[in-house]
């Protein structure tokens, strides 16, 4: 059971991370050299010693201290105001949530018929603390069902974006900067 929790958590985790991080990937972006070349590409991966583009189909991989600067899509490229849905990580509280409630209903329901069973045998009062367990795990169930459900409503609410430029100058420091356009 502790081995179950432990994956819920890390997968509701894993969510979490996956939802709130915003990639570029697959988008094209300039590259700025210090030897003063300018390589126009597909970003593949940017890790914080490499970044990775395909060019016209061949795949090209550039140390971080080659680059100088990384410029992203401006407003007349790739990104256009549209919507996007920054708070996807809340899904993970939804799989958590609807993990909870499918163990606090099926225990409540486990519950009921070893209660059941209790009677039968003329067990009248570990029954009724079988009873009390089962409608406990049942509230459980339903504060994961309702906890879910809002996690679900925060996630799918959308924002409406604008079109930007980011730009990343690398070198003493790393400075960003970002220009929205409407």
């Amino acid at each position: 059971m502790l081995k179950t929790m432990r994956a819920i958590w890390s997968i509701g985790l894993l969510l979490l991370t996956l939802g709130t991080a915003e990639l570029v990937l697959g988008e094209e972006v300039q590259l700025y050299l210090k030897d003063g070349s300018v390589v126009n590409g597909e970003l593949v991966e940017a890790t914080p010693l490499l970044v990775i583009l395909r060019v016209q189909g061949e795949i090209y991989t550039f140390e971080v201290s080659e680059i100088e600067r990384i410029v992203l899509p401006g407003p007349s490229q790739v990104r256009r105001p549209g919507w996007r849905f920054p708070r996807l990580g809340f899904l993970g509280g939804t799989l958590v949530g609807g993990v909870v409630a499918w163990w606090g209903f099926g225990s409540a329901f486990q519950k009921e018929r070893d209660a059941r069973l209790q009677e039968e045998y003329g067990l009248l009062e570990r029954a009724g603390e079988l009873r009390e367990e089962a409608r406990r795990d049942r509230r459980i169930a339903w504060m994961g069902v309702v906890g879910g459900v809002m996690c679900a409503v925060v996630a799918l609410v959308p924002e409406r974006t604008s079109a930007r430029k980011v730009e990343a100058q690398l070198g003493d420091g790393l400075r960003i900067r970002v220009v929205y356009g409407f």
